[in-house]
């Protein structure tokens, strides 16, 4: 395929970038810097708690983790209400909203049961965080000296997740890297290393944005004898796409235009990856994401045209990263796209996949689908939108 442009060397994109977050800074992000630093140690005292069943089960009815608990679904309930990050994100308000019911519901099964579940809910608490802080190079600047999260007492790879979660992306690095050289975990939890280089690849390729330690990255993972097989595949296939990376001439996006193009390429090679190794193609999808972020962000006076189809590819990026790990909510990019550009084709391949990614409450008698009311609204307004002639 070819290469276009590549977007590591785009000086004017990160210019603007860089302009709005210190806007932001100035204007907006004192009241969020506070709900953040309160989510993060919110986390920071129910991790511990939860990650380990046995002691789940000493402390579950008592005053300290409920206290703890509350806290946690205050604050999801906070950074729902807050003021949106500068990106022009659609998904932001999405994850903000399932975070908060998630939690909420956790604390509701914390009193009553099932308490498994409870468990689980908050012991995947921070994936949220992690899929909005590993989008983008950004906010480390304004959020990451206030927390001075540690994750000293939890497991390698909840410490590792917890300090991904809180933007301390180099020692979130240095987590994933021992535990994935660890013979024992390989030996007791051999699929949950998949999660833990898909992690560190993402901090190497999206939050550091680097080639050189995505590649660098990707070969280690691709030599231990402690990961399986199947992840070494991966890996190799990934070290592979980041010196190709690596070796791309500087070049500048100057239009979004140009950057979907360029995105559309990499979405291309990540398929031919994957045709040799299923999920070899990940850093290829990672990058076209936070390219497209980034361009969604930079340049929101874009032509309809244009902003419609990046919001359909970060769309189609992020359904390729949820399934490792990254909860994008695929969704909220294809609402926002038929809202761009309504009665087009672009609205009505968005609206297609919106639809496809609902998932029903149930099915009647004669087998067909039943959604909630507010999803069938949701799907019925974009039909319309769309075009509704299909």
């Amino acid at each position: 395929m070819q290469r276009m442009r590549p977007f590591g060397s785009c000086l004017g994109l990160v210019a603007l970038v860089a302009a709005a977050h210190a806007a932001f800074a100035q204007d907006r992000a004192p009241a969020h810097r506070q709900t953040m630093a309160a989510l993060a140690a919110a986390l920071e005292d129910v991790l511990p708690r939860v990650a380990d069943p046995v002691r789940f089960e000493k402390e579950r009815d008592g005053n300290e983790l409920s206290s703890a608990v509350e806290r946690l679904a205050r604050a999801a309930s906070r950074l729902k209400s807050a003021t949106p990050v500068p990106d022009d994100d659609p998904a932001a308000a999405y994850v903000a909203r399932r975070f908060d019911q998630r939690m909420a519901r956790a604390e509701r099964l914390l009193k009553r049961g099932p308490y498994e579940t409870a468990r689980q809910l908050l012991a995947t608490a921070g994936d949220h965080c992690i899929a909005c802080h590993s989008r983008t190079p950004h906010g480390q600047e304004m959020y990451g000296a206030l927390f001075a999260t540690s994750g000293e007492g939890l497991p390698p790879l909840e410490r590792a997740d917890l300090l991904f979660a809180a933007r301390r992306y180099d020692a979130a690095l240095a987590q994933y890297r021992a535990a994935l050289a660890d013979p024992e975990l390989a030996r007791r939890h051999p699929h949950r290393l998949e999660r833990a280089a898909v992690r560190a690849v993402a901090i190497a390729a999206r939050a550091r944005r680097d080639p050189a330690l995505t590649r660098t990255l990707a070969a280690d993972v691709a030599g231990l004898a402690s990961v399986p097989a199947a992840v070494r595949g991966q890996a190799a296939g990934w070290a592979k796409a980041a010196a190709t990376w690596e070796k791309e001439p500087p070049a500048e996006l100057a239009t979004v235009a140009d950057a979907v193009a360029f995105a559309r390429g990499l979405l291309a090679a990540a398929d031919t990856a994957d045709r040799v190794a299923k999920g070899a193609g990940l850093v290829d999808v990672m990058r076209a994401s936070t390219m497209l972020h980034e361009v969604l962000r930079a340049r929101g006076d874009a032509p309809p045209a244009d902003r419609a189809e990046a919001l359909e590819l970060t769309g189609l990026a992020a359904e390729r990263l949820m399934p490792v790990g990254f909860p994008g909510l695929p969704e909220a990019y294809f609402d926002a796209c038929v809202r761009t550009l309504p009665d087009s084709a672009v609205g009505k391949r968005c609206y297609e996949r919106f639809a496809a990614s609902q998932k029903p409450d149930e099915n009647d008698a004669k087998g067909r689908t039943i959604f909630s009311p507010d999803v069938q609204r949701a799907i019925e307004e974009l039909r319309h939108l769309s075009g509704g002639r299909f």
